[in-house]
C-alpha cells in the first residue's frame, strides 16, 4: 500500500515537470499572443507607394532605364582644354541658352582634371573632350555629321567638324525648347540618340555676265608682277589687319600708279 502511494507521488511530480517544460517553451509576443519557439517570423518593411518613391527621386538628379533627369544646377558643360575660340564661343552660347530659359546658370569648364575623382557626375560633353563618353560619341562620324546622345550620366554632343558642332548645338537648343527643358531640369527620355548629316553650304560661282568687271587682254602686254609678299603693308598696319575700306583704297592707289607707269596688265 505504501509503495503504491509513493509511485503516485513520483508520477505526479513527473507530470508537473512536463507541464512546466511545456509552459516554458511558449513565449509571449509584444501583444500578448503566443507563438511556438520553433517558428520563425520575418518582419517586412512597410510598402513604399510609387508616388512616394517618385517624389524622393525627383528631389535630385537621376538616371533610370527610361529617363535622364538632371537639375541644371548639377549640370557641368565641358569643352576641350585646347578648344578653338569658335568652339569655346559655342559652349558659352549653349550655357547662356540654358540660363535664359530658366534663370539657372550651369557650370562651364574645360576638361582638364587632376584625377577622375574631380569629374562631375552629370556633364554635358561639348565637342571632342578627353572623356571616354566623348570618344564613344565620335565613333563612326564623318566630318559632315553630328551626334547627340546620352551615355550613362553624360549628355554627349559630338561632331566631325566645328561646322557640324554648331549645328548640334542649335539642334540641342531646339530640343530643350520643345520639351527637354522642364522648369530647372533637363529631362530626356531614354534611350536617346540623334545623328544627322549637315549638308555643305552651297557656294555660288559668279557667271561672266554677273562679274563687276570685264577682263581685258592686250595684244601687246606690258606686265607688272605684284607679289603677295610685297603687300604686307597693304594687308595690315601695326600688326593688325586693315579694314576692308582701307585695303581697297590702297589697292586702287597701286593700280592707278601702275597705269600711270605705262603698264596695262597686272599679274598676281
Amino acid at each position: 500500500m505504501r509503495i503504491t502511494r509513493q509511485i503516485r507521488y513520483v508520477c505526479a511530480i513527473l507530470l508537473m515537470l512536463l507541464l512546466l517544460s511545456f509552459c516554458s517553451s511558449c513565449v509571449q509576443d509584444g501583444d500578448g499572443a503566443q507563438s511556438t519557439a520553433g517558428d520563425t517570423t520575418l518582419a517586412l518593411p512597410e510598402e513604399t507607394t510609387g508616388t512616394q518613391a517618385s517624389e524622393t527621386v525627383e528631389d535630385g538628379s537621376y538616371v533610370t532605364a527610361e529617363t535622364y533627369s538632371v537639375r541644371i544646377s548639377d549640370l557641368v558643360i565641358v569643352r576641350a582644354d585646347g578648344a578653338s575660340a569658335a568652339v569655346s564661343a559655342l559652349a558659352v552660347s549653349l550655357r547662356d541658352a540654358l540660363t535664359d530659359a530658366n534663370g539657372v546658370t550651369p557650370t562651364l569648364k574645360n576638361d582638364w582634371v587632376k584625377d577622375e575623382s574631380q569629374i562631375a557626375p552629370y556633364e554635358l560633353l561639348f565637342g571632342e573632350t578627353n572623356r571616354k563618353e566623348s570618344k564613344e560619341g565620335m565613333e563612326g562620324l564623318t566630318e559632315n555629321e553630328y551626334r547627340i546622345t546620352v551615355i550613362g550620366t553624360k549628355i554627349v554632343l559630338a561632331a566631325g567638324s566645328e561646322r557640324c558642332l554648331s549645328a548640334a548645338a542649335e539642334a540641342f537648343t531646339a530640343a530643350l525648347q520643345s520639351g527637354f527643358l522642364l522648369d530647372t531640369r533637363v529631362k530626356i527620355p531614354l534611350p536617346y540618340e540623334e545623328r544627322e548629316e549637315v549638308p555643305l553650304p552651297e557656294v555660288g560661282l559668279l557667271q561672266p555676265e554677273e562679274r563687276e568687271y570685264a577682263a581685258m587682254n592686250y595684244t601687246d602686254m606690258k606686265c607688272l608682277w605684284i607679289s603677295q609678299f610685297d603687300l604686307s603693308s597693304v594687308y595690315s598696319s601695326g600688326g593688325s589687319q586693315r579694314a576692308e575700306s582701307a585695303y581697297r583704297q590702297y589697292v586702287n592707289k597701286i593700280l592707278d600708279n601702275t597705269v600711270a607707269c605705262g603698264f596695262n596688265t597686272v599679274i598676281l
